[in-house]
This record gives structure tokens, C-alpha cells and sequence, in this order.
């Protein structure tokens, strides 16, 4: 009953099933999972119509969320702090693990070369596009974040860049390690 188990099976458009249990908030239904007879799993209620009552269903607790390290990505702003012009891209962590370390590295596409980086960091999670590096060691899952990387002060106009950042759930980009790209235009 969330989009971080791995999938199971499918249920087609018009494919009926049994209803065996629900979440307690029926936002989820247990069924009979119509791909391996037998054995049951999880479909959303907001893709499905059930007939008959359902408040006399059966709370199915569902087992522990699996462990996923995953995050999104995109470019905010250039921030000039103390001087140092710094990339400030937003991360949002949509797993289940916390990250706490993270490398970035920018690349100027349109000359298809390296720009800056990478640059690794224990502390670098910032609370917004504005605030100056370092951070925070730490992103929970669902939480929102910024990182940054320093380039100086020589500013690529009218270049076509990449921001690759990779966070890791332990410091020292130990753990697992998650990658995510951004383009954008300077």
C-alpha cells in the first residue's frame, strides 16, 4: 500500500478480483492478485471500484516499507555567497533512506567538457536557494533540501550545463548511492 514496493502483478481495466482486507484509512485494497493464484497483494482504491461494503473489511497492517534511497532533482538559481558564485540545485528525497553525503559535478554540454567538480561534501544540505554552504548532514525521507557547488566567479552565459549530483546514505559517499542529472541554461 504505497508506490515503494516493488509491483507484484497488475489488474486490468474491466479484470475483477476478490477484496480480502483494506488499509485503515481504504485507501488501499488486499486482493486476490489476479496474476498468481493464491497469493494476494496490494491494489490502490483510487484506480479501482468496489462493489458491496467495505467497512466491514478486515485492517491489514502492511509489512515494513522496503529500503530505497531515490531523490529528484532540477537546478534552482545562481547564488553568489562571499563572494563565490555557487549552482544551487533542489533535491527532494522521495525514498525511504536518509542521505547524508553527496558529490556534484557540472558539465558544459555545449562544448561537450568538464566545468567544475566534482565536489564532494558531508554537510550539504542547505535549507533554500539563498543560504550559503555548508549544510546539514542529514535528509530524511520526504524532506526537501538545496545543494551547492562552487564555480568561482566565471560564469558560462548562454552555455547549455548539466548539474550531476549523486547523494549516498552514508558520509563519505558511502552506502548507497543515487545519481540524477539536471540541464539547464546560464
Amino acid at each position: 500500500p504505497n508506490k515503494l514496493y516493488p509491483r507484484v502483478g497488475y489488474l486490468l481495466a474491466g479484470q475483477q478480483s476478490t477484496v480480502h482486507g483494506r488499509n485503515d484509512s481504504n485507501t488501499w485494497w488486499y486482493i486476490a492478485n489476479p496474476n498468481k493464484p493464491g497469493e494476494y497483494c496490494w491494489v490502490w482504491a483510487e484506480t479501482t471500484t468496489v462493489s458491496g461494503n467495505v467497512a466491514g473489511l478486515v485492517v491489514i497492517t502492511p509489512p515494513p516499507l522496503p529500503k530505497v534511497a531515490d531523490f529528484t532533482l532540477s537546478f534552482s538559481n545562481l547564488h553568489i555567497c562571499g563572494g563565490v558564485g555557487y549552482m544551487i540545485f533542489r533535491v527532494e528525497n522521495i525514498g525511504t533512506e536518509s542521505f547524508w553525503s553527496s558529490s556534484i559535478t557540472i558539465r558544459d554540454i555545449t562544448h561537450d567538457q568538464g566545468f567544475s567538480g566534482p565536489e564532494d561534501s558531508n554537510t550539504p544540505f542547505i535549507s533554500s536557494p539563498g543560504a550559503c554552504p555548508p549544510g546539514a548532514k542529514e535528509l530524511e525521507a520526504g524532506e526537501t533540501a538545496y545543494v551547492a557547488k562552487g564555480i568561482g566567479m566565471s560564469l558560462p552565459s548562454g552555455t547549455k550545463m548539466r548539474g550531476i549530483v549523486v547523494l549516498c546514505t552514508q558520509p563519505s559517499l558511502g552506502g548507497t548511492c543515487v545519481e540524477r542529472k539536471a540541464n539547464f541554461d546560464f
